[in-house]
């Protein structure tokens, strides 16, 4: 018997079923959220104007260039789909990633607000649940400021 006959029939006896017999053999054919067996991750990375604008080549912010994420690399622009069109996160909101088997790792925004004090740039980080990243939305009183969030910037691991 070969040896992955042998694993499936202890998995068998041992009362852990052929989903978990397959699980050992095959994780990929299972349909959970998890990588697959047959995925190579690789780095990827977005970068939009929060208002309004198309996917853009990565840079650093030149009035806050530490608002970025982490991993951050520049001069990419790697085809990353979303949705909705980024001139409603002008104030806030939610950005979701729709490029198939790319996650969100990390996601950073710059706030302008032009009677702020200092500079009157902030760096926001995104909240991800999924393949969402939430942005706060900018208070009544950010809003009459003049506040406005500029550059999204998000790092992402992608299958291929």
């Amino acid at each position: 018997m070969s040896s992955s006959a042998d694993r499936r029939e202890f998995l068998r006896r041992a009362g852990l079923g052929a989903a978990a017999a397959g699980a050992w053999v095959a994780p990929q054919v299972l349909g959970t959220a998890t990588v697959s067996a047959a995925c190579t991750p690789v780095d990827k990375f977005l970068q939009v104007a929060a208002q309004g604008g198309s996917e853009e080549s990565t840079t650093n912010d030149p009035n806050l260039p530490g608002c970025k994420p982490s991993t951050w690399v520049t001069g990419r622009t790697d085809g990353i789909t979303f949705t909705p069109d980024p001139t409603t996160l002008g104030a806030g909101g939610t950005l979701t990633i729709t490029s198939v088997d790319c996650t969100p790792l990390e996601a950073k925004v710059v706030k302008y607000c032009p009677s702020g004090s200092g500079s009157g740039y902030v760096c926001i980080t995104g909240t991800i649940v999924g393949n969402d990243i939430t942005f706060p939305a900018l208070t009544g009183a950010e809003l009459a400021a003049g506040c406005v969030y500029q550059r999204i910037r998000v790092y992402l691991t992608c299958c291929t």
